[in-house]
């Protein structure tokens, strides 16, 4: 079990040590056992519909007026680790719903998929405390751009499809869960960044 100490600055390029930890409280997280491929079980929405996988959401039509609750869905590879959530606002955020297909109220899937070819070179860490909170564990950020394909959550239909690079602060960027030590964790793209995106999609009117 490993403890997550959000707020860490950016390395700058170096791999800076446990002295730079800043005084923020930690949250228990646990270390998983690798990371996910972009893969789904049956029935998984909202991840079906990022991998064109239909029925969605049946409850979730994008039409009428906005704003548009969105879910936001990031994709893994298997060369970086689990990427942190990337929170929405309230305003788009979904209402959950007790559908059978389990759906959560949205009628926009964001799917974010790192695209390959990332820069191997640090830009950030995140520090991780052991049991007891004296044992610290670093992992490193690196940055990472991503294709954003936007879809409607009833039929998995392309609204948009462009690039972001990853812009989110450290803090955002560090999952709960503390990776393997090998591995790398992208920058996330900030939700600050998403919404200016796509506040046309969230907040317009569709047809």
């Amino acid at each position: 079990m490993l403890a997550v100490l959000a707020g860490c600055g950016r390395a700058g390029g170096e791999q800076a040590g446990p002295t730079a930890l800043p005084s923020t409280p930690a949250r228990a997280a646990s270390t998983p056992a690798g990371p996910a491929t972009p893969t789904s079980a049956p029935g998984d929405y909202p991840r079906d519909v990022c991998l064109g996988k239909v029925p969605g959401n049946s409850q979730g039509h994008y039409k009428g007026p906005g704003p548009h609750p969105a879910d936001v869905i990031q994709l893994e590879t298997v060369d970086l680790a689990t990427p942190a959530n990337i929170h929405l606002p309230p305003r788009w955020t979904p209402q959950n719903s007790s559908t059978k297909e389990g759906a959560t109220g949205s009628q926009l899937v964001i799917c974010l998929t790192p695209l390959p070819g990332h820069s191997a070179a640090t830009t950030g860490r995140c520090m991780y405390a052991k049991p007891g909170g004296y044992d610290l564990s670093l992992r490193l950020l690196v940055d990472v751009s991503y294709q954003v394909t936007v879809r409607t959550a009833d039929t998995g239909r392309q609204l948009r499809s462009f690039e972001l690079k990853g812009d989110a602060s450290d803090r955002d960027s560090c999952p709960n869960l503390a990776p393997p030590e090998s591995e790398q964790i992208p920058r996330i793209v900030s939700a600050t960044t998403l919404v200016a995106k796509l506040k046309p999609l969230l907040d317009g009117t569709a047809s």
